[in-house]
């Protein structure tokens, strides 16, 4: 079935397809933690729903880290390992051919001198390639940090750890030695500064 793109069956989709596997990874032995009322803190003692590794007080909350309840957890970490070491050997096959020029590669992408094969492409059917655009410019400081532009002067700018665009020579300027940029974000978030040695 296929969805219209930010559909919400799109979006639970995408979800269940990168992000499930990721939670058999997960160590089940990680405690949560909870912030209470300090008055009522003492009632859920009594009531013992919850097994407490620490309480830390801070003024009127307590801050609680309960211990996960083993036999409650679902896991798997084989389930993890399968699909993140098959996802590898697919990316394996584009890293190591000898029929183009590879420039970047990430998780589930390739940026490539040339078109791959019809039969490696199509955007409708799931474990093939998706042309999403063709680059008459593209360059890469390091992993999801790169630049690229199109034959129609569009620009798509990929910056780890920041999620708004930054211009053309802002990101040329990185590719100078001993160079950095600082880019400012919103919500009182600390600036991002990239430094390049």
């Amino acid at each position: 079935m296929n969805s219209v793109k930010n559909s919400p069956m799109y979006i639970f989709a995408k979800m269940m397809m990168n992000s499930l596997y990721g939670r058999f990874g997960l160590n089940p032995a990680l405690p949560s933690h909870k912030f209470v009322n300090k008055s009522d803190l003492l009632e859920l003692i009594k009531k013992d729903l919850y097994k407490l590794e620490e309480v830390l007080d801070i003024d009127n909350y307590s801050l609680l880290s309960i211990a996960k309840n083993k036999s409650s957890d679902i896991g798997n970490i084989a389930i993890a390992l399968f699909v993140t070491s098959y996802s590898r050997i697919i990316m394996s096959k584009f890293k190591n051919s000898k029929d183009f020029n590879l420039f970047y590669s990430d998780t589930d992408s390739i940026i490539i001198d040339k078109q791959l094969p019809d039969d490696l492409v199509d955007s409708k059917i799931l474990g093939l390639m998706k042309l999403e655009s063709k680059y008459t410019f593209f360059s890469s400081i390091g992993s999801k940090t790169w630049i690229g532009v199109d034959s129609d002067n569009n620009i798509t700018c990929k910056l780890k750890g920041f999620k708004h665009k930054i211009s053309y020579l802002e990101f040329l300027s990185l590719l100078n030695f001993n160079s950095s940029l600082t880019l400012n974000q919103e919500n009182g978030l600390e600036a991002l500064k990239i430094v390049i040695y």
